[in-house]
């Protein structure tokens, strides 16, 4: 019994581990650089056009910015907002450095949205955060009708999967924000078969389990309007 509810605790902990990874090759995943992973957001919108990327110079709202500045970040986000399908993005994606300094500027800028009940209404639309935490799946704002997600960190819980110093959109150190629209005629996650679990059996060395999580899947981007990432933004 002590080896069987090791056995689904273990199996858990890797389901979770594995759900990081993806929530990396979510955003960062590159066949150029791990063949067998699938492509992200960020190496889909640079096969979309250039207008699906926002940002050509630096705006810098870190702890010195402006008013001036501030209300510069804002006016890029509701652009990028409106190079999206529909104008209307279903999520953004962002990091915990830009969601502070973000939701700090519209909130003070009385933009902060709050009519949607994210408590009892959960994102259940191709949701790549879930880990086993029903916290993952609400945002850590909204704004502009626009929930936006703090997609965390790596496998490893140290190194985050957005990043702060990127030399793109006129800046040799911001973030990057992406924003997305689901459905079958823009953004899909795609699957050749559901996540199975396989028991190899206990190993010859010692009292170990060997198990092999299987998942082979990928991302489908339909439209040409249906990601969009904002570039130059330098928050830390």
């Amino acid at each position: 019994d002590m080896l069987e509810r090791q056995s689904v605790r273990q199996t858990m902990l890797a389901t979770k581990g594995f759900a990081y990874s993806i929530n990396d090759a979510y955003i960062n995943g590159d066949q150029a650089v791990i063949a067998d992973q699938f492509e992200g957001l960020n190496k889909i919108v640079s096969n979309l056009s250039s207008a699906q990327t926002v940002g050509a110079s630096e705006i810098d709202i870190s702890s010195t910015a402006t008013d001036t500045t501030n209300m510069l970040a804002v006016e890029r986000m509701m652009d990028a907002h409106t190079f999206v399908e529909g104008s209307k993005p279903d999520a953004a994606f962002c990091n915990i450095s830009f969601a502070r300094q973000f939701r700090k500027i519209v909130l003070r800028e009385k933009l902060l949205g709050t009519t949607h009940d994210w408590v009892a209404n959960t994102f259940e639309s191709t949701d790549p955060r879930v880990t086993e935490r029903t916290s993952s799946t609400t945002p850590a704002f909204v704004f502009d009708n626009v929930p936006y997600y703090i997609i965390g960190k790596k496998y490893d819980q140290s190194t985050e999967i957005i990043g702060n110093a990127y030399a793109e959109g006129g800046s040799s150190a911001a973030t990057r924000i992406f924003l997305v629209k689901f459905g079958p005629e823009d953004l899909e996650g795609i699957q050749a078969g559901p996540l199975d679990v396989v028991d190899i059996g206990i190993l010859e060395s010692k009292d170990n389990l060997r198990k092999r999580l299987k998942w082979t899947l990928g991302l489908a981007c339909w439209g040409p309007r249906s990601v969009v990432k904002v570039a130059g933004i330098k928050v830390a």
